[in-house]
């Protein structure tokens, strides 16, 4: 049996795990471990993900190519951190039975490499990307990495973070996107829990991946649900992710 790329954990749910049902109109990761506990996302809603896993980056690699082909939308990746993979994008449609250079076509990429970039990217061009996509899915990846910048004062990074939560919000609010912006922990530095609190302020939902002994351990806060995710042997994969239709209710006549 295959690996499937940038699939590192087998599910073994734990106490605390809530089955939403599933439902069309929403976007889903097309992880059914992860959308029994994430219950997918929803058109004009923002959800931050703040994670000190590295698996949000195959996460977003996983979305990128549901909004395309599932979900039926543009994708608009705003990438704060380097952190796209269009090969790991190309391998996963590939593995979906698409064609992979379709999937890439449909996800348009801006990067930032400064915070001024990154600023200016969501509030002066982002909105006529958006129009032009209509409605897309929006991705912002690794939103404060640039933000932490030492030339930068503290307060000027959290205004900055401010402002580009809230033009975020809005843009999901009136154009009818969904909305995944990810935070991906790192260290400390001026500031950071101000800028946090001005992240975790805005989105309509809080998702967290957090490292543990055991693996990863994901969790809505305000919710208080969880799941812990548990790894596989290098190489290997887990059967549920040969049965197409398992995420939506569906039979498994695909296998």
């Amino acid at each position: 049996m295959r690996t499937e790329p940038g699939i590192e954990f087998e599910s073994v749910p734990m106490a605390g795990v809530v089955q939403p049902e599933l439902s069309s109109g929403r976007l889903y990761t097309g992880l059914g471990w992860l959308d029994s506990v994430v219950g997918g996302f929803a058109p004009r809603e923002m959800v931050l993900i703040d994670s000190s896993s590295q698996f949000v980056f195959g996460l977003l690699s996983e979305l990128c190519v549901q909004s395309v082909t599932s979900y039926g939308t543009h994708a608009v990746f705003v990438d704060g951190g380097n952190s796209i993979r269009p090969y790991e994008i190309a391998r996963i449609a590939k593995f979906r039975g698409f064609e992979p250079n379709a999937v890439l076509s449909r996800i348009s990429v801006a990067r930032a490499f400064t915070a001024h970039q990154m600023a200016s990217l969501i509030l002066d061009r982002l909105d006529a990307m958006v129009e032009k996509s209509g409605p897309p899915t929006i991705i912002v990846s690794s939103l404060l990495d640039l933000f932490r910048d030492p030339d930068m004062r503290w307060n000027e990074s959290l205004h900055l973070v401010r402002r580009c939560m809230s033009e975020l919000d809005s843009m999901t609010k009136e154009s009818g996107s969904v909305c995944v912006v990810t935070n991906f922990a790192a260290g400390r530095f001026p500031g950071r829990r101000a800028m946090l609190a001005a992240m975790n302020s805005c989105p309509d939902r809080v998702i967290r991946l957090e490292n543990s002994d055991a693996g990863m351990l994901v969790s809505l806060p305000k919710r208080g649900t969880f799941l812990y995710r548990y790894p596989v042997p290098q190489g290997q994969t887990v059967l549920e992710r040969y049965f197409r239709g398992c995420n939506y209710g569906q039979d498994c006549r695909d296998l």
